[in-house]
């Protein structure tokens, strides 16, 4: 269900990289049931990285459970504080993170922005976040850019379509 290489528009780079670990109660989801996790994959095109993963719960009931932490108010809190968290490690702030508008290409189709400054003196960046889920299953991709030459939100579109598409060929009678 998540982007993969051949989807990127340019020669970007595969990068190691794994899960963050969530300390902040509200994200937290060790009383939901897991059945699939994809490895998180991540790519380099300097200055752009993108990641994406995907997750696959065992009912509907704790998939929708999921999605309501994420995105409601505490979850956007514990965002905030997880972000700012990660970027105090690399002497960074994050100055911002929002809900924007976004096309609905699953049943549920959510969008954040998150801008941060890498260091005083270090350039604004931009990451949008872009969720899906349909039935039990949950896909996600984000990409982090300068925030003065953002991925054009036709570019994002597209790449959620093929997420979209992929989930739902996955979740036929799922």
């Amino acid at each position: 269900m998540q982007l993969r290489a051949s989807d990127l528009v340019g020669a970007y780079q595969p990068l190691a990289g794994g899960r963050t670990h969530v300390t902040c109660k509200g994200l937290d989801q060790s009383d939901l049931t897991v059945t699939g996790e994809a490895k998180l994959k991540n790519w380099l095109l300097a200055p752009t990285f993108v990641n994406s993963g995907a997750v696959v719960f065992a009912s509907v009931r704790d998939a929708e459970a999921s999605w309501s932490r994420q995105v409601g108010p505490a979850g956007l809190r514990c965002a905030l504080q997880e972000s700012r968290r990660a970027a105090a490690r690399t002497g960074g702030t994050v100055r911002s993170i929002r809900r924007v508008p976004f096309p609905r290409l699953a049943p549920k189709t959510a969008s954040y922005r998150v801008l941060a400054a890498l260091g005083p003196q270090g350039p604004l960046l931009a990451n949008q976040v872009v969720a899906l889920q349909r039935a039990r299953a949950q896909a996600y991709f984000s990409v982090t850019t300068l925030a003065d030459a953002p991925m054009p939100q036709s570019e994002l579109v597209r790449l959620a379509r093929l997420v979209a598409g992929r989930m739902a060929k996955a979740m036929r009678g799922g």
